[in-house]
């Protein structure tokens, strides 16, 4: 930022300066923004809307791994209970494995 200003100042003066750019520090896709997100939901073999708005749920508690999250914190997700039975039975299935291993 001081090096923008530095080389600027002369520029706002006469008030033709541009933006400065910002570090780009956001993931390169949804699925990106909580690291093993995408391959839990594809080890448990879920698609569709669902995926979505459980990421929407997961982002939403800070969590940056899927590691950092227990059962009951995904069981606590509003969206959870939008999956059918054996999707959730599928996904625990899942979240047990990671539990346990440490990898899917």
């Amino acid at each position: 930022m001081a090096t923008w200003i530095l080389k600027y100042s002369d520029e706002a003066a006469t008030g033709s300066v541009p933006a400065p750019l910002l570090p780009i520090t956001a993931p390169t896709s949804t699925t990106d923004s909580v690291n093993g997100y995408a391959e839990t939901m594809a080890a448990a073999k879920l698609s569709g809307p669902i995926v979505e708005t459980l990421l929407a749920d997961v982002v939403a508690t800070g969590a940056v791994h899927v590691r950092e999250l227990v059962l009951s914190d995904w069981q606590r997700l509003s969206s959870w209970h939008s999956l059918r039975v054996m999707e959730a039975r599928r996904l625990e299935a899942v979240l047990a494995a990671l539990a346990a291993h440490g990898s899917l």
